[in-house]
């Protein structure tokens, strides 16, 4: 994932948290569990970030994660309660 984003131009040096051409994140892969330096698996903080969990929850909304409480509806629900980030469908 990481060729095929510097392939589209992103940089391998920059600053925490600066916009990026693009950016590709592994979310979870099933039961399997993986955490090392370069990796883990779910990804830490997908139930904390609303961008992530709305989407998702249109796509399989009854899920279950390893890590968040409840369904992955549930937890895109509770975000949008607490006014977490701005997710808004682009084309």
């Amino acid at each position: 994932m990481q060729e095929y984003e510097r392939s589209c131009g992103r940089k391998t040096v920059r600053g925490k948290n600066e916009p990026r051409v693009l950016d590709l994140d592994l979310l979870y892969a099933g039961r399997n569990w993986v955490q090392n330096p370069r990796l883990e698996i779910p990804h830490p903080r997908m139930g904390a970030r609303r961008f992530v969990m709305e989407p998702l929850a249109e796509l399989c909304p009854g899920m279950r994660i390893a890590g968040l409480p409840g369904t992955v509806w549930e937890t895109a629900c509770w975000l949008r309660k607490q006014g977490e980030g701005l997710c808004r469908r682009v084309g």
